[in-house]
């Protein structure tokens, strides 16, 4: 069961909403093991990752998200961060190691984990279409200043396109929206307005399409009401389905657990108990209970399950999260370091902006879910001087020392 750990990072957050499963034809034949086994390293990030996802959830799901729909992608937040963190040095980089869960380990061991990771994922389920994908653009005048050892990293560990880019165009917004839209199968298709303050954009995008393992019935599907989190019923279509079912407790929490495919992949669903709001279970959910509970996960071969058909796009700004998780130097101006992604201009580069864009749909006969994370960096005007008092100036011939003109200025005005 450890294996769900990891799922965690491809499919947590939809246990906030949802959970579906299973009609009448002949499930296929079931995934029971990976290709091969997880090395204990491999098995460390894993658990780690789980952590950061749990924080960025209940992280978002604060202020004005309360009361309203959320759905992110943890591991589309990961993939980008961790591409960004290669470029990272001093305490920005012990930051974001930490907020992404991966504590003191070497910087070699995680990129190695996230190119595993990468690599176990898009091939497990051939009936479960995942894809994942990572792109940098920086900008044609800043190409001189970036490492060459850093795109090589990107490159090996995480699989990235990287090119240069001019950036203020709308040459440029076109470019990385029709990348974004190309990689989610249409399903995000804007994810930038505009470039004008950036050096550089790195982006992320995972998408995932799955039949249910048992699928509902769509004659089955009526209106049928739907308690929301004010204590008001609404209606809404609603699935349903009685078949093979897993299922566990997370106290008074029920834990609906629905595979797809070949059942590597599953969608797990965590359901208040009576007389607790889904945000304090948001609050104190921890990777321990998680595991925990897909832990005891039990199968009964035939139980009635009735679930929601929905469809919502999602999309925020991540930055107060990831700072409140404990890497506020990277969107510092004049503190972050980002020596390691440019050694001339590193100390003037920081993270303007992490913003994500997601998409999900569940209905009869599986989900459709994608995600893009954009981490854009900006740069301080490289060593900005102002002259703005009084002054003198000279005009002279450089080589031999001669003074041709001398000068002050008071009042330029006058």
């Amino acid at each position: 069961m450890r294996y769900y750990g990891a799922a965690l990072l491809l499919a947590a957050v939809l246990a906030a909403c949802s959970d579906p499963a299973a009609p009448v034809q002949e499930a296929p034949a079931a995934i029971t093991s990976l290709p091969r086994a997880l090395t204990p390293g491999e098995q460390d990030i894993i658990d780690a990752s789980g952590t950061f996802a749990f924080d960025l959830f209940r992280e978002v799901n604060k202020g004005q998200w309360r009361d309203r729909n959320v759905f992110i992608s943890p591991l589309s937040a990961s993939m980008a961060l961790g591409m960004t963190m290669n470029g990272a040095a001093g305490t920005t980089f012990d930051e974001m190691r930490q907020t992404l869960g991966f504590g003191t380990r070497p910087l070699s061991e995680i990129n190695q984990s996230y190119s595993s990771l990468i690599e176990l994922l898009k091939g497990l389920d051939p009936m479960v279409k995942f894809e994942l994908a990572n792109a940098i653009w920086y900008d044609t005048m800043f190409g001189p200043y970036v490492e060459p050892e850093f795109l090589t990293d990107v490159r090996t560990w995480f699989d990235a396109e990287a090119g240069p880019l001019a950036m203020g165009t709308n040459h440029s917004v076109a470019t990385i929206n029709d990348w974004a839209r190309q990689q989610t199968d249409g399903r995000i298709d804007r994810v930038i307005e505009q470039t004008d303050s950036l050096v550089m954009l790195l982006a992320n995008a995972v998408y995932f399409k799955g039949d249910w393992r048992d699928r509902f019935d769509k004659s089955a599907t009526s209106l049928q009401p739907f308690t929301t989190l004010s204590g008001a019923a609404v209606d809404v279509p609603t699935m349903r389905r009685k078949g093979p079912l897993r299922y566990a407790y997370i106290g008074d929490a029920l834990v609906i657990d629905q595979p797809y495919g070949g059942d590597a992949f599953s969608m797990t669903v965590i359901v208040p108990g009576d007389g607790e709001n889904v945000n304090d279970l948001v609050a104190r959910l921890t990777p321990e209970e998680w595991r925990q509970g897909i832990g005891s996960l039990r199968q009964e071969s035939s139980v009635p399950l009735t679930f929601p058909k929905f469809k919502l796009q999602w999309s925020d700004s991540l930055n107060a999260p990831l700072q409140r998780l404990g890497m506020p130097t990277a969107f510092r101006e004049g503190e972050a370091d980002f020596s390691r992604l440019s050694a001339e201009a590193g100390r003037d580069l920081y993270i303007s902006f992490v913003k994500q864009d997601a998409f999900a749909e569940v209905n009869e006969d599986g989900t459709e879910a994608a995600s893009v994370t954009t981490v854009g960096i900006g740069l301080i005007s490289l060593r900005s001087y102002r002259v703005d008092r009084p002054f003198v100036f000279v005009i002279r011939e450089r080589l031999s020392g001669a003074i041709l003109f001398m000068g002050k200025i008071v009042d330029p005005t006058a």
